[in-house]
């Protein structure tokens, strides 16, 4: 059974703030969606594509489906007109970046492509071996989760220390092991995430993936290090707990806990 990786969305796989609340250093967003820019982690297509030669892919968001939605769109085009708002199966990752690449000027290694939303818009500069996967093809995601999939985290919510506390959520995994048994099981799930705590219930099926959030998004390193993890040490192990948990550092301090 190939590894099913489940991956966390903002702070794992991309950045996501208001535009009010940008700070100051930020290099320029990949995408702006409605009031929010986005920015994507460094080689996160590439890598995302790489890995799903080997892998099964899954998103599993801490945020509400009403705000995972319109993000996951406008990164990978991943939506289902008549799923479940809280599960969308399929994902193409910019058809409109293929469409519109004849625009870009030759040698440019920025690609355009527009999500629009009750007049919000998305425009994107991916990486240019981004920019090549993504008009190549796209992750296939085996199913999306939001927040409404989570389990509240009531020591934090209790103890909070940081905004985020007070909306903290963990992830359980044995609600996947119950709905996609031929794909998932203990032995061959890893659920990577930017928060230690959402995992506590599954240690031993976690990979910590230090954040890309605020200037963490600048780091280079950390898609390729997990690419690196999974194929030199999590394919060859017939069962994923016999390396779990573990930790992929990006160099940069991180306060999650």
């Amino acid at each position: 059974m190939k590894p099913l990786l489940i991956f966390g969305l903002r702070g794992t796989l991309v950045e996501r703030l208001h535009a009010r609340n940008v700070p100051s250093g930020m290099p320029a967003p990949d995408l702006t969606v409605g009031l929010a820019k986005v920015w994507l982690r460094p080689h996160l297509l590439s890598t995302l594509l790489a890995l799903q030669e080997h892998c099964r892919l899954a998103v599993w968001s801490s945020t509400t489906a009403r705000n995972t939605r319109p993000l996951m769109s406008a990164v990978f085009n991943a939506y289902a007109t008549d799923a479940d708002p809280g599960i969308v199966t399929g994902s193409r990752v910019a058809k409109q970046l293929k469409a519109q690449s004849s625009e870009a000027a030759p040698g440019s290694t920025e690609t355009v492509s527009r999500f629009r939303k009750r007049g919000g818009k998305a425009s994107s500069g991916f990486q240019t071996d981004d920019v090549s996967a993504s008009l190549e093809q796209s992750p296939k995601f085996e199913f999306i989760w939001s927040r409404e999939h989570t389990s509240v985290d009531d020591f934090r919510r209790r103890n909070a220390v940081v905004n985020d506390d007070a909306y903290a959520t963990v992830k359980d995994l044995s609600r996947v092991f119950q709905q996609f048994q031929e794909i998932a099981q203990p032995s061959n799930t890893v659920l990577i995430d930017d928060t230690p705590s959402k995992g506590k219930l599954h240690a031993d099926n976690f990979l910590w993936l230090d954040t890309c959030e605020g200037l963490g998004i600048q780091d280079q390193q950390g898609m390729r290090q997990l690419h690196t993890f999974v194929m030199e040490k999590l394919l060859p192990a017939k069962d994923v707990r016999e390396l779990l948990p573990a930790r992929i550092r990006t160099g940069r301090v991180d306060s999650k806990i």
